[in-house]
């Protein structure tokens, strides 16, 4: 299944301002990541590590003014859902 997801992301700063975003898709056995895009409006300065969950985390110190971070991402994923013959079903 291919999957489009993108998003745009504004904010006006009056001081540095610290984010910690996860806005970026991981590939991995279970996804393909076929094309990404990912923009930061002004250029910032970032550092990107993966948490104790396996996401991909960014950190960066936005600067004083408009700030916008715009995300695009398509995905292949598989078309079924693994499943668990008899595993119990659990609301979210």
């Amino acid at each position: 299944m291919l999957l489009h997801t993108s998003c745009e992301l504004s904010f006006e700063i009056s001081v540095p301002t610290p984010f910690v975003l996860m806005l970026r898709p991981r590939g991995d056995y279970q996804q393909e990541v076929t094309r990404e895009e990912y923009n930061l409006d002004p250029a910032t300065p970032m550092v990107e590590f993966t948490d104790g969950y396996g996401n991909l985390c960014q950190r960066l110190i936005a600067p004083p003014g408009v700030f916008t971070i715009a995300t695009a991402a398509d995905v292949i994923t598989a078309q079924n859902v693994d499943r668990k013959p008899g595993a119990e079903f659990v609301e979210v």
